[in-house]
Order: structure tokens, then sequence, then C-alpha cells
């Protein structure tokens, strides 16, 4: 059965875990080779951190993004036969690249050079450990902006809203101090659940910028 009226959004950063996809490794050679190529290209044996790796070396954002953009492309490839062209393809936020090469606006091969490179300027930005990225689930966009605005006054403490992922579920990013302040204000206003996201460098944030001047 072909399926039409379709709309495909990829999944970025924090969404990688150890031995995901390992049946599709043993069972279609090619979706192996995908990463197999992509890993000569990228000097980083990909199978292998997927397989024995931990969630600690997974969560390197100089390994995430290029991992999570094969394995987007890699699935991409194997449902594009059965589907008709999507009338949307869109990504969250890393994978906003997988979707231009689904969409066949960049080359697979320039997407990995570009999120290897972009990997590397957001990892390079923030001393590891003094970022931080949390989700937030139960409160309102407005209550944690007033207090990500209140927190932030003190530039060791900054943060801000990084994602409205839905009506309650928002993700924070800024400094550790700034994150960790924000989630135990959060705490005391009502939120039902806060989870600290299994991601490297706090992406969505202003602590990014110099590292998006120097990507442009």
């Amino acid at each position: 059965m072909v399926l039409d009226k379709i709309s495909i959004v990829f999944p970025g950063q924090g969404s990688q875990y150890v031995g995901m996809l390992s049946e599709y490794f043993e069972s279609i050679s090619s979706f192996k080779n995908i990463f197999l190529q992509s890993s000569e290209i990228l000097k980083t044996n990909l199978v292998n951190l997927i397989k024995k790796g931990n969630k600690e070396e997974l969560a390197r954002t100089e390994i995430t993004q290029p991992l999570m953009l094969v394995a987007d492309v890699a699935l991409w490839n194997l449902i594009s036969d059965y589907i008709e062209k999507p009338i949307c393809l869109a990504g969250h936020s890393l994978g906003e690249y997988a979707a231009l090469v689904a969409s066949e606006v960049l080359s697979f091969e320039d997407a990995l050079i570009l999120v290897q490179e972009r990997s590397r300027l957001m990892r390079d930005a923030v001393p590891e450990g003094q970022g931080s990225i949390a989700a937030v689930i139960g409160l309102k966009d407005e209550t944690i902006n007033k207090i990500c605005d209140s927190i932030s006054k003190d530039s060791k403490f900054l943060v801000n809203i990084a994602n409205l992922n839905s009506l309650d579920q928002i993700v924070l990013s800024g400094t550790k101090l700034g994150v960790d302040e924000a989630i135990k204000k959060c705490k005391e206003l009502g939120a039902k659940r806060t989870i600290y996201l299994n991601m490297s460098v706090p992406s969505h944030c202003l602590l990014m910028k110099q590292a998006a001047i120097k990507f442009i």
C-alpha cells in the first residue's frame, strides 16, 4: 500500500540511545552501509559507538549531530519508496539537515560536512560542563519566560526558552547555573516534571551566538 498526504519530521539531538537501530544493521545491508561510509568520512566508527559506546559518548555533540543525521537519512532511505512525495519535510533542530537532504536541497555528503562543522563550533562555544539543557512539563511559556528573565539579569545565570515542543512541554537552555536555578523555580511554581536532556551543549540559547556567527 502506498500512503499519500504524508508529512515527515526528523528528530535531532537527544533522540539517540545506546543500541538504537541495531536490528537494521543486522538485517539490511544498505542501511548499515550508509553508516560505514559516513564513518569513513567522519573518521569515527558510528556502528561501534551505537553498539558498544555509552550514553555519555553518544551525548557529545560532535558525535550526536552527525550520528543523528546519518540515522535520519538512513531511515528516510528505507521508507521513501513506500510513500508518495511528502507535502512537508521538516526537522526538529538538527533534523532540519535531514529534511534538506530528503527534499534534495542538500546532498547527503554536503550535509554531513556542514553538520560536522556545526557540531565543532557548538562544542567549542561553551566549555564542557558549563552549559545545560532541560525540559519542563506543566508550566506555560509566559511563566517560564518570566522566570528566565529574572534569573538572567546575572550573566552567570543566563537561561532562556530554547524550544516550544508543545503547549506544556518547554525546553530551557543556558548556563548550568541558570538552568538549575530555573528548574528549581519552575518546580516551586508547580511544574509537573523536569528532565535534563542527554546533550553536551546548550543549544538554542545566547551562548551559541558566536558559534552561529562563525558558521555563517
